[in-house]
């Protein structure tokens, strides 16, 4: 760690060392598992390097603060149903599980843009969406299913496989059908009895899938499948749920249309387990286009194209060596950005900002990119450039946050990453950069405040739970009352 008080600077996994850029999903340790961040000071670089290099590694336990500074545990406040609470407990069980042994994107540009689209479908049927949750795995294979208490996984493999926005919101409305409607499996006492451990091998491991059976205390097996009739209610909910959220029911038909043209070119043994326990999609890709062309509801217009070509670029990056990059100068740009090839993403990303196709965001990475090259100017010309087009652009404030850290301007960082934190309460990195702003400036509180709902949101629960409990009661009404809302919501969900 160094001298005391020194920046506690961790290792990449490919050996490097240095300050962390926002876009980068930062390490905790060289254990191939969920990662944290790179860079901290002060308070905050204890706490992170505590936390997380215990997470990385299987056998550690969390790091627990001195009795006399643990707040107390909260108490739960709302009342449920007896079947919704079995089901919110068998789905944190599945996510711990899960979450000890698998890989999960935590990048904003990824995992929170399938969380924004999943909430707002969420939103739009009246529901909390503070009790559904979405994640995304890193798995090749073109897969997503739900687990009862509102936790739907989508693996990334699948999202490579979409075309658009639209048909993003049709995967996801599917999936929030099927718990909406408390489809599961076909026994439910061995539900119940089932090791969950297993259960997120099977529906998160390379070689099974959702279709696969296994065996339960004695040989009993459980098929993880749903009947027809299952699906068509999770279907029909979709198509009612998509255009009260503002999409484009004929999302859900064309996603159908692309896996079944693929599943016809492929061979048996390589067929997605998405397409295995979803039957008859050739019918489904019918019945949902004549069913949306006979309602003769207007149907909405398709999605703005930032938040698919920011999803899309990034996940460009991961294959980037294989596979150049493709869909217009601001996915392409991004995704060289992404994968730290700046020379072949400026010139994309000044391109883009010029075609306007993608507005403030190509703007943002621009910026990011010129500020990688060692240009805090013209990164700080690129960021107001894109506040100009939209006051509320999140990434421009924490692009401007860490110019303004770098040039050791304290005010500026924590009002430009305050501003970021407001906007987007959901990007983690804005959460850490403000962490290490506040922490500069004397507030730990706050700055253990942030730190933990960075470690939520890159899934590190029990991390973030301890992180809070140390923060003590304070004289700040808004800060305490803050730190009980994250407790009793880790509590609750698990996550």
């Amino acid at each position: 760690m160094g001298d005391a008080g020194a920046p506690a600077v961790l290792p990449w996994p490919d050996g490097m060392i240095g300050p962390m850029r926002p876009d980068r999903r930062p390490p905790v340790c060289r254990c191939p598992r969920r990662r944290g961040p790179a860079r901290a000071s002060g308070a905050v670089a204890t706490a992170v390097a505590a936390a997380l290099l215990l997470e990385g590694c299987p056998h550690a336990a969390p790091p627990q603060p001195p009795p006399e500074a643990r707040r107390p545990d909260p108490a739960p406040r709302q009342q449920h149903s007896e079947q919704y609470l079995k089901g919110k407990e068998m789905g944190r069980q599945f996510l711990a599980a899960a979450l000890r042994e698998y890989q999960f994107r935590t990048d904003w540009e990824v995992a929170g843009a399938v969380s924004e689209v999943g909430r707002r479908l969420v939103t739009s049927i009246g529901a909390d969406p503070d009790t559904f949750h979405f994640f995304v795995v890193e798995n090749p294979q073109a897969n997503a299913f739900a687990i009862p208490g509102g936790y739907i996984f989508v693996f990334d493999g699948l999202l490579t496989r979409l075309q658009n926005e639209e048909e993003l919101a049709g995967v996801l409305a599917h999936e929030i059908g099927h718990v909406r409607r408390g489809h599961f499996f076909k026994n439910q006492k061995q539900l119940v009895a089932a090791d969950l451990a297993v259960l997120a091998a099977i529906l998160l491991g390379q070689g099974g899938g959702a279709v696969t059976a296994f065996s339960l205390a004695g040989a009993a097996q459980l098929q993880l499948s749903y009947s027809r009739e299952n699906e068509r209610e999770a279907d029909q909910s979709a198509l009612q749920t998509l255009p009260a959220a503002g999409y484009d029911p004929m999302g859900l038909g064309e996603f159908f249309g692309v896996l079944y043209r693929e599943e016809h070119l492929l061979l048996p043994e390589n067929r997605f387990p998405y397409l295995a326990t979803h039957p008859g999609l050739d019918e489904r890709y019918r019945w949902a286009v004549q069913t949306v062309e006979q309602s003769g509801a207007k149907r909405p217009p398709p999605q703005p194209p930032e938040l698919w070509d920011r999803l899309a670029g990034t996940l460009a990056a991961d294959d980037i060596a294989r596979r150049p990059p493709t869909g217009g100068p601001y996915r392409e740009g991004l995704a060289y950005l992404k994968a730290s090839r700046f020379q072949e993403a400026r010139p994309l990303l000044e391109q883009a900002v010029k075609d306007d196709r993608d507005g403030p965001d190509a703007w943002s990475a621009l910026g990011e990119c010129r500020l990688a090259m060692g240009e805090p100017d013209g990164a700080r010309k690129a960021a107001n450039a894109a506040l100009a087009l939209d006051p509320k652009h999140a990434p421009a404030y924490l692009l401007l946050g860490e110019i303004a850290t770098r040039s050791g301007d304290r005010d500026a960082a924590l009002k430009a990453l305050k501003k970021a934190v407001a906007l987007a309460p959901d990007h983690p990195m804005a959460h850490f950069r403000l962490s290490e702003a506040l922490d500069a400036d004397g507030r730990p509180d706050e700055a253990k405040f942030h730190l933990a709902r960075y470690l939520r949101l890159t899934l590190h629960p029990d991390q973030a739970y301890a992180t809070l409990r140390a923060i003590p009661q304070t004289t700040d009404a808004d800060l305490n009352a803050a730190v009980e809302r994250e407790m009793r919501g880790i509590q609750a969900e698990g996550v």
